[in-house]
Parts: structure tokens; sequence; C-alpha cells
């Protein structure tokens, strides 16, 4: 009936929301399905030509397959699904309930519910999507002899017994699909009937056509019913039949030249290796940081007290004459400081917080250096080279792809100048030969195209880097109808611990030559030289520290000449204070005289000061002179 919702007469058996429905009213309508009676029963026809009982799901929860169903009267091994209790329902009703409905196979117009009855359908559903296989011989066509995936006799074979049906397939492709038949039919059940491995068609194979693509074709014209290598899911494939669950993700990752192969281990380049671990603005900083906290120290020397050595002793020199006259002195000390890791004995507090950055700032440097230096000094010489895809766009480099893959690879890196070879039969072959005559400088493959190659990649002296190119589902093309079972048994292998990798280990070679590269920027990958943003804290904190310590030089050097003149200041009120005659004195003043006397009297020092100064100039001279008539004038006084 098509047109109007039919009408059910409704149970009160199953869930208040979404109950179970009588479906002999529904039967009866002789339009819609043929019926017929045997053995006193009614029975009617259902869509896919099983007879069936009038109130077979209707009315009430039960196990309506026990009776109908010839699987379930196996009393070896019974599915599951035959004691689980289901009903027919409305599914406009149960459309607004909480309940799980499904469409019926054997009556299109009417719906089942197994949760409205407490039960569950997912072993019914499973056995659904399997039945197409159970107990029947799965057609699987194999594209070519492919090492190790799938082959015949011994791996040295040359490909000549591939038609050959009185020869057995080997291989993890062929022990894999073993284990999954295994898995399919434990327990006396038959999931699958067998697997039955054919050859490409004679037509497909003789055209222009990779034989994957031949056997894709002949499982979507129907002459198999899946095809069991390792195929990529692409769009065009998908076009000409389904694919079953991923095995696995196979990934495509930048092949380059090995760059070893240009090592330069000379003199020069060791020598260049212990200045590896820092980078050139790094050491320039490093550099001005150490001349700075040199320029600082020398300044405060020949101002005032400082540990770089003894100011009183050069004070009359000018400014000028004692900046370049210890300079140098000033520099080494504190390049040695650096290289010692040692800092010298402050002199005051300016130079004690100048110290403490500078000290802070060998401790992080020395330390970085250090850990640093040990990995530069194993490493070898290698030229730059194109290490990521991103730089292989940028210097615009050739690259071998696969052909099958071609539209993803564009619409993946669209800037990139990829090659496809035109060879349809041995393709990973025509992608090598490709790159040895210079048609491209760096090949897109994947972990099964190198293994495929693998003795080819050694020779030609390969790389692989860690610059993934696409990635791409590895699948088996499973006709429509088929395509449901196949997959429901992968994953039930898979949760069975059943995977793909631990049979293609046991197969493929545990070492070959191929090394992986860290990343481009001449091989050094991880070992990058530290840069100036790397050491920042430390630099912040000497500079900082700088400031401060020319704050503090300044302030404490104004304290002392303000302490200075207070001090003569009361040398003078108590010179005048005394009653003192000062008679013939001569030409000076009666304030230098006692400004005189009081510095003879306090600065014991100040004899030596006064014969250097008489080396050194005329000035000198003159004041030794009036010191001596001072003496004079003194003892009179005292007399």
């Amino acid at each position: 009936m098509t047109g109007s919702r039919i009408s059910f007469p409704q149970n009160i058996t199953g869930s208040i929301d979404c109950p179970c429905i009588d479906v002999e009213s529904f039967f009866s309508n002789k339009t819609l399905y043929e019926s017929k009676s045997s053995n006193g029963k009614d029975l009617v026809i259902s869509s896919l030509g099983n007879y069936l009982p009038v109130d077979y799901g209707g009315s009430y929860c039960a196990s309506h397959d026990l009776e109908v169903d010839p699987l379930c009267n196996n009393n070896n091994k019974a599915p599951d699904y035959c004691e689980n209790e289901w009903c027919y329902v409305d599914k406009e009703q149960c459309m607004q309930s909480s309940e799980f409905l499904y469409k019926s196979n054997n009556f299109p117009e009417l719906y089942y519910s197994y949760s409205t009855c407490d039960s569950t359908a997912e072993n019914w559903l499973i056995s659904l999507s399997t039945s197409l296989i159970r107990n029947e011989d799965v057609l699987v066509t194999i594209p070519a002899i492919l090492k190790p995936a799938h082959f015949k006799n011994d791996m040295s074979g040359n490909g000549t017994e591939y038609s050959d049906d009185s020869i057995p397939w080997k291989g993890w492709i062929i022990d894999y699909l073993d284990a999954v038949y295994d898995v399919a039919n434990t327990d006396g059940a038959k999931g699958i009937g067998s697997f039955k491995y054919v050859t490409v068609s004679t037509g497909r194979s003789k055209s222009n056509k990779s034989q994957w693509e031949a056997s894709i074709e002949d499982v979507g014209a129907g002459l198999s019913d899946m095809s069991a290598s390792t195929f990529w899911v692409s769009t065009p494939r998908l076009q000409i039949t389904p694919f079953s669950v991923p095995l696995y993700v196979d990934k495509f990752y930048l092949w380059i030249p090995n760059p070893e192969d240009s090592t330069d281990n000379g003199i020069l380049h060791n020598f260049r290796k212990v200045m590896s671990p820092f980078d050139d603005s790094l050491w320039l900083l490093l550099i001005f940081s150490m001349l700075l906290v040199a320029f600082i120290r020398l300044f405060m020397a020949v101002r005032g007290r400082s540990s770089l050595f003894d100011s009183e002793k050069s004070r009359h020199f000018s400014l000028r004459k004692m900046m370049i006259k210890k300079a140098p002195i000033a520099v080494v000390t504190t390049v040695t400081d650096f290289l010692t890791a040692n800092v010298s004995d402050p002199g005051g507090s300016a130079e004690s917080i100048l110290m403490f950055g500078y000290a802070f700032l060998i401790l992080i440097v020395v330390s970085a250096y250090t850990a640093n230096l040990t990995a530069f000094l194993t490493i070898s010489a290698q030229k730059d080279f194109i290490g990521t895809m991103e730089e292989a766009i940028d210097n615009k480099i050739l690259i071998c792809g696969h052909p099958t893959l071609k539209n993803d690879l564009k619409n993946v890196w669209p800037g990139a100048n990829f090659v496809f070879p035109n060879e349809t039969k041995h393709i990973q072959k025509a992608m090598l030969d490709l790159y040895e005559n210079k048609k491209c400088a760096a090949i897109a493959l994947s972990e099964n195209d190198v293994l495929d190659v693998l003795e080819r990649t050694c020779d030609l002296h390969l790389v692989v880097t860690k610059s993934l190119v696409i990635a791409e589902s590895v699948s088996f093309p499973v006709r429509q109808d088929l395509v449901g079972g196949i997959s429901y048994w992968i994953e039930k292998a898979k949760d069975k611990g059943v995977t793909v990798e631990q049979f293609k280990n046991k197969y493929y070679p545990p070492h070959y030559c191929a090394k992986q590269l860290i990343s481009s920027n001449g091989g050094l990958g991880e070992l990058e030289p530290l840069q100036m943003a790397d050491l920042a804290l430390p630099f912040c904190v000497l500079w900082f520290c700088c400031v401060l310590s020319i704050f503090l030089h300044f302030r404490d050097k104004k304290r002392a000449l303000l302490k200075e003149d207070s001090k003569k200041e009361n040398v003078i009120e108590d010179f005048y204070d005394a009653d003192t005659p000062f008679d013939n004195v001569g030409e000076e003043s009666e304030l230098d005289l006692k400004f005189m006397l009081k510095k003879m009297i306090d600065n014991q020092n100040y004899q030596q000061s006064i014969m250097q100064a008489i080396i050194e100039n005329e000035e000198g001279k003159k004041l030794h002179e009036k010191e001596k008539k001072f003496e004079r004038k003194s003892i009179e006084i005292r007399h």
C-alpha cells in the first residue's frame, strides 16, 4: 500500500512509547504480498522470496527467528541473534521515542525494533552484513607479483609464475587474509566460506593500465569479489568500487640524496666546530658585553677605589691618559675572568654589583657552551640540502611522485613541481629511473614503495627526511554487496590482535641502508646553534647590573666629595679659633698655610706625593719650596 499511512492495531507488549504491532491485518492485504496456507498455517511470501508465518514479528516480543530461520536450527553453532527478542513497530510513533528501529528487508514497508523488547540488534546486524559471504567462496584478485606482499615460489622468482594456478600464493598479504579467515571461522562458525585467489582478467591486463587499476576494474565489473594488495584509496578509484575499512595508513616522505656524500671533515671544519655551539650574533653580543664590563671597571678604577689597579699611585695622571694606559689591563683581566669562570674580588659596592651580573653571565654562558660543544664536536660537516617540502617548493626542486596520487599530491602541495612517470606497470622503478636520469632531485616515497625497491634506493644513496608529503589509507577494493561483511571481519580480526604490521615485519628486513635525517639546516637538525634569544636572561641581568653599578659609583663619589668639603671647612674653623701668630709668611695666604698644615698632619702619604710631584713637573718644585718654608715658620711659632 502506498500513498497513505498504514494503521496498525497496537499491543501493550514492548515499551509504552514504541509498542509492538499486530501485523496480521497488514499481511491480509493481498495486493502487497502473496500468501498461502501450509500444514494449517497461514504463510506470506517476503520480498526476499521466503515463506514466513503471518504472525512473524508481530503482536509481542519474542525470539521470532528461532522457528523460521534454518541457521537457528543448527545444533552445533546457532547464530547469536537467534535468542534475541524483537518485534515489528509503528515507525511514525517510534520515531518520537528513544527506541532504535530498522527497516525490514523481508517487508520494506515494515520496521522492527530490538530495543523496545530490552534486547540488542547488534548480533542481527552483524549477521545481516556478513550473510552474503557466509559459507561462500570469495574470489580475490591478486594484481601482480609484488615481493614480499604477494608472490609465488620464493622471493627470487621472476614473475612468470603469476598465471600458474598450480603454484600457491605466499606473502604477508596472504598470511594476513588467512588470519582473518581463522577469526571469522572460530568455534565452528562459518563467517567466510574461503578465499580463492585469481589473476587479473586478460583483457584488462593487456591494456595500457597498471595491474592494480586493472584489478580494481575487475572488482567493479563483478569478475571478482575483492582484490588484495596495498591499494591506496583515491577519488577515481572510489568511483569504480567501494573499499573496505582501512588496513593502515601509508605515509609518504621526502627522499633526497645523502648529504653525507659531501661531508667535509678537514682541519678548518674542525676549527669551526669549536665556534658552532653559539650563533655569530651571540658571539658578537658576548664580546660586546665583555668590553662593556672592562670599560666600566676601568672607569671606576681611574676615578676611585677598584680591584683592577691602585688608583692612588696614579691619580696625578689625567683621566684620558689613565684610560688609555690601563685599558689593555682592564680588557685582559675581564676576558681572563670569563675564560677561567672566575671574577676578581670587587673593590666596592658599585663594582660588587657589576661583578655579580658578570659572574651570573659567566655561569650561564659557560654551562650552555659546554653542554652544546660535545654534540657539535661529533658531527660531520654537510653541505646545505633540501630537507623539507617547503624548502623544495621555495627552491623550485623537481619531485618525482606516484601517478596514482597525482591529484592528491597537487591538492596538498599546489606550489610543488611534481614529475610523474608514464610507466604503468613498474611505477616505483620508473620513478627511480627518473631520479637517476636527473629528471628530478627528490622523490616522494612511502614505506611500501621503498621496501619494494630497497636495493635500488641503497644503490642511489637515498635517505629519508622527516618531511611528510602525504598520507594515504590502504584498503581492499570490495564488491558493493560484500564490503560490509569483509570490513566487519577485518575489524573483528583487529580486535583479536590481528594486524597488518605483524605480518609485514616477518618479511621485511629489520635493517637496511636507508638513514633517516633529523631535519634540514645543513644536517645539524636538533643541534642548532644557540642564539641571542636563548640567553636573553643573563645578558639582561648583566646590563641591569652595569647601569646600577654606574649609578652607585657616581652616588658614592658625590658623597665622598661632600664629606671632604665638610672636613676642610672644619679644619679652617679650628685653625681660626686658635690664637696663632703668622708673621712673615710671605706671599702665601693664611688660608693656604692652614690648609697645607692640615694636609701635612692628616695625610701620611703627603710627603710621598710631594716628592713624586717634584719629579713630574715644575709646579711640584714650587710646592716643595713652599712646604719647606712652611715647616720653618711652624718651628718658629712653636718656639
